[in-house]
């Protein structure tokens, strides 16, 4: 399938499939697969051409409930490591739980949609990305955009411009002020 600038998916696909030669042999091809990168950099339009692809699920929103999931692992980790013992018996026994509602949910994402891969883009996920890491036992794949600093700013200015006309209170905007 050929996407914008002759980007094909298979091409997307191979260099997540390349990433993964470095994982253990009995790990599949990534089900999950995650884009991250400053906003304005690309990822919608990354997102965009992956979920073209009939085997990807449809072109979502934000993941923000992945990445509320990921700060409510951090706080009570901070609360167990305080109070060892009384909710989870340590850090370890944490993260297996986290692990596995994280996957519960990916999981129901890809049965709500009957696709084999899920992307899914959030660009606030992209520091998360090592913790996804460890949660999912290297079941994912990482896409980080990055863009020269100075267009992705002044898409930002741009966006934050067009925003003025709303009642928006989007922090493009908040800059302008």
């Amino acid at each position: 399938m050929k996407c914008m600038n002759g980007v094909s998916f298979n091409i997307i696909k191979d260099r997540c499939r390349e990433s993964m030669l470095s994982r253990p042999a009995d790990v599949e091809e990534p089900r999950y697969i995650f884009i991250g990168g400053s906003a304005r950099t690309g990822t919608t339009l990354l997102q965009s051409i992956l979920c073209a692809d009939k085997t990807v699920n449809p072109l979502l929103p934000e993941a923000a409930p992945v990445r509320l999931l990921l700060k409510a692992l951090q706080q009570i980790s901070q609360h167990t490591r305080k109070y060892e013992g009384i909710y989870f018996a340590d850090d370890k026994n944490l993260k297996s739980f986290f692990s596995q509602v994280l996957l519960s949910f990916l999981e129901e994402l890809r049965k709500r949609y009957s696709c084999i891969h899920l992307a899914l883009k959030e660009p606030a996920l992209t520091p998360f990305f090592p913790l996804v890491d460890e949660l999912l036992s290297n079941q994912a794949c990482y896409l980080c955009l990055v863009r020269d600093p100075r267009d992705t700013i002044a898409s930002m200015l741009r966006w934050g411009k067009q925003l003025e006309s709303t009642d928006s209170n989007h922090i493009f905007l908040l800059r302008l002020r």
